[in-house]
């Protein structure tokens, strides 16, 4: 099973060390909170004990502050990662941080748990993605990893050139995120999932007639680039179905998705974004599938926006009847034509029940009789 990435949480504020401490659900996301400390002193003790991946640390901190901390984790510790928490005021102590070690900063009056969490993701990709490289992940993936991801923005195309000689291409794979909320969950059909690719497309070793190269996106999508020559496509669509039914067999959620052919290894990001995780996307919709494929799906029609403002008219009348009819309707019309994503619903859902309760609570409605 995959490690979780650590964290140690430096702050003098206790009310900050808990809050970042008990903002996310940190092992449902792949991280660990192993501890807090209310200065750099504190911080360089429990370092000793465990060392963290990451260290989220104040920069205005009494004893040893952000800065002081930041300088010494970098020279005895320089594969810990030392994000900084800072107000509006500290942009000088933020600038020496970075001269010191830190990677990353984040506005005290602005930290929130989708900034943060995205924050430390970035970072750990990148750490994963150094370790893969250190192990001897070749300049192909750990290229492809970097151009899916939007890391490189000046992708080396004559690179790829020399790597994929065939003339078509499709990508293959799956979301985990959107099959698993569980960490632990994700990472087991993901490790099961390229050991399969791997033993599926090893069978003819060098003397394959096409190219395949896996990315590991973020850790939990599974983006497998093939590239063929047409003649050869049968074929590997078979080996693609033959992955989807193992891996299905073991984890029945499985559910992996298939492109439309392109032409061009420019067009990886853009089929990537546009057609891979669009499909990935009807997971929601397709439970008993274990491999849909682009040329089988149909782009729904899109469909009117929800009216919250009549919606909330029937609310603030009283009309409460009125008012989830109107979004039952929507909501069903809505499923039946897969017009909306589970992810749109879902926020739709919850709007409307947000729009209920504020428009009770300006009604003073006694909610807990209701």
């Amino acid at each position: 099973m995959n490690e979780y990435s650590k964290i140690l949480v430096v702050d003098d504020e206790f009310i900050m060390r808990q809050g970042i401490t008990h903002m996310i659900d940190w092992e449902k996301e792949g991280f660990q909170i192993i501890g807090q400390a209310s200065n750099g002193e504190e911080a360089l003790e429990m370092i000793k004990k465990d060392t963290p991946d990451i260290i989220i640390s104040d920069v205005v901190m009494p004893q040893i502050n952000g800065i002081e901390l930041a300088k010494f984790v970098q020279g005895k510790y320089p594969k810990i990662r030392i994000i900084i928490l800072s107000s509006y005021s500290d942009f000088e102590y933020v600038k020496s941080s970075f001269q010191n070690g830190a990677v990353d900063y984040i506005l005290k009056p602005s930290l929130n748990p989708s900034e943060l969490l995205s924050t430390l993701k970035k970072i750990s990709i990148k750490m994963k993605r150094n370790t893969l490289e250190g192990d001897s992940l070749s300049l192909t993936n750990s290229a492809l990893n970097r151009l899916i991801s939007g890391f490189d923005n000046y992708p080396d195309f004559n690179y790829f050139d020399t790597i994929f000689t065939f003339q078509s291409f499709c990508l293959f794979g799956l979301n985990a995120k959107k099959i698993y909320d569980n960490y632990s969950k994700r990472h087991e059909i993901i490790d099961f999932t390229i050991s399969e690719i791997g033993k599926e497309f090893s069978l003819e070793g060098s003397n394959a007639n096409y190219n395949i190269q896996v990315a590991n996106i973020e850790n939990e999508i599974i983006a497998v680039i093939l590239n063929f020559d047409d003649k050869n496509y049968n074929a590997l669509f078979s080996k693609l179905e033959t992955i989807s039914e193992i891996v299905s067999n073991s984890f029945k959620e499985a559910f992996f998705v298939l492109s439309n052919f392109f032409y061009s290894s420019r067009n990886i990001k853009d089929i990537y974004e546009k057609e891979f995780l669009v499909l990935t996307q009807q997971y929601f919709y397709n439970k008993n599938v274990s491999l849909m494929c682009s040329s089988n799906f149909k782009t729904p029609s899109p469909i009117e926006k929800f009216n919250f403002k009549r919606f909330s008219e029937s609310i603030s009348i009283m009309q409460f009847q009125n008012a989830f009819e109107m979004l039952t309707i929507y909501v069903t019309n809505a499923i039946d034509q897969r017009s909306l994503t589970e992810f749109e619903l879902k926020t739709l859902i919850q709007n409307s029940f947000y729009n209920v309760i504020t428009s009770l609570e300006y009604l003073n409605f006694d909610l807990y009789k209701f």
